[in-house]
């Protein structure tokens, strides 16, 4: 293009889906991960997270998730150190947290990492994840406009960025983001995303979310994989019927599901017994069919509150 001064400009380059970067670097494994959101250690001393954690190593869990926001990172510390004492070794786990809405800046975000790290009692963690692409409309400190938003999505990346530089994190990805919020972060990415955490189920498939997260090198995990009890997900019917040709119960059926997705379901529990039978679902394998009759339940339902469509 020429201007009025006769110099030449180049057109701009918008991003599209077609020239944006791909993740070259994603070492996250498709298995099912344990939760650590509103396991608390209670009062009386009756119930530990770490405790609980500890019973999730125990049962073969090895990628563990945890965040600022959950206050359960000095507890998987503990649950780790513990694990390590007994012949376990750091590369053995894959640890993940979250940069909170309200450390999201560039020194920050730094800073939020850097506490993470002490009460994780590690000298690296292996996924780092951004919570939500900002404060949700109607919360007091919610951003009026977008481009604040996107500047502090930026500064935050940018720290993270930083961070794997200086060898304190291995990845480095984003939570609750859509579409349009990939789309911003892989045009200013120089280090691009590998994990987008959100809610998915069986009646929240995330079908483009998961099409354009492929395409790109960014593997998704899914929080709320039961629905929150809310949507009575596990007692649906094809749950019933294909669990109990596989002797299988329907949560275990819908874990499933999701890792021959290639997406790391995080679900939650209190009781051993359901902390092993979450993780009992390497057995058996759904036909491609059952895949399908699952996938056909999608009803663009969630169980969380927060619409991350609604956050400019």
């Amino acid at each position: 293009l020429i201007s009025s001064t006769g110099l030449v400009h180049e057109a701009l380059k918008l991003p599209n889906a077609e020239n944006l970067p791909k993740a070259e670097f994603n070492d996250m494994p498709i298995t099912v991960g344990f939760g650590t959101d509103l396991i608390h250690t209670a009062q009386d001393g009756s119930l530990t997270c770490d405790d609980k954690i500890t019973q999730a190593v125990d049962a073969g869990y090895r990628l563990i998730d945890t965040a600022t926001k959950y206050e359960s990172e000095a507890d998987v510390g503990r649950a780790l150190k513990d694990a390590m004492s007994r012949g376990m070794k750091r590369e053995d786990f894959y640890v993940v947290t979250k940069v909170w809405v309200n450390d999201m800046g560039y020194s920050s975000a730094i800073e939020s990492v850097e506490k993470s790290l002490r009460r994780l009692q590690l000298d690296y963690v292996d996924l780092v994840l951004i919570h939500w692409p900002g404060p949700a409309p109607g919360k007091p400190e919610a951003q009026q406009f977008g481009w604040e938003n996107k500047a502090k999505r930026t500064l935050t990346w940018r720290a993270l960025e930083e961070m794997v530089r200086r060898g304190k994190v291995k990845s480095i990805g984003v939570a609750n983001w859509t579409i349009r919020h990939l789309k911003e972060t892989l045009s200013i990415a120089e280090i691009s995303p590998t994990v987008n955490q959100v809610e998915m189920h069986p009646y929240y498939t995330r079908d483009r979310l998961l099409d354009f997260s492929n395409n790109h090198g960014i593997k998704l995990m899914g929080y709320s994989p039961f629905g929150r009890g809310r949507l009575n997900i596990i007692n649906d019917p094809v749950m019933g019927e294909i669990g109990e040709k596989y002797g299988k119960s329907g949560a275990q059926v819908i874990l499933k599901w999701m890792v021959q997705r290639g997406v790391v379901p995080l679900p939650r529990a209190s009781s051993e017994n359901r902390i092993k039978q979450n993780y009992d679902i390497f057995d058996f394998d759904l036909t491609p069919e059952e895949v399908k009759t699952i996938d056909a339940l999608n009803g663009d339902k969630r169980s969380c509150s927060i619409d991350c469509h609604s956050i400019p």
